[in-house]
């Protein structure tokens, strides 16, 4: 009974300081406005990370760099740049790349 209570108690604890991290921040620099250089840095973020997270995905497999079309993740990739090109449509994109992949896997295995 008593390590479930520890256990509660550190829930809520890690609660409150994860909750106060968050807060903090936006409250203390809500009124704050930064310079335009750091703004636009800012906005490139988000593609900074994506690009970084697929690049690995893509080309690092068991810790060294890969390059085979005979791993289907490029096609899927290839397919999604393509599929985006023509059409500008995320939908078609997050369906039609997977399916690109499982096609091709499927294909692959007659």
């Amino acid at each position: 009974m008593e390590s479930q209570l520890t256990v509660l108690v550190i829930i809520v604890a890690l609660s409150a300081v994860n909750y106060l991290l968050r807060l903090l921040p936006l409250t203390l620099l809500s009124h704050w406005k930064a310079p335009r250089a750091a703004e636009a840095w800012f906005r490139q973020i988000p593609l900074a990370v994506l690009s970084a997270i697929v690049f690995q995905q893509l080309f690092l497999k068991g810790g060294s760099f890969s390059w085979r079309w005979e791993d289907y993740t490029l096609l899927g990739a290839a397919a999604a740049a393509a599929i985006m090109a023509l059409t500008r449509n995320l939908f078609l994109v997050a369906f039609g790349a997977p399916a690109v992949v499982f096609l091709v896997g499927w294909l692959a295995r007659l």
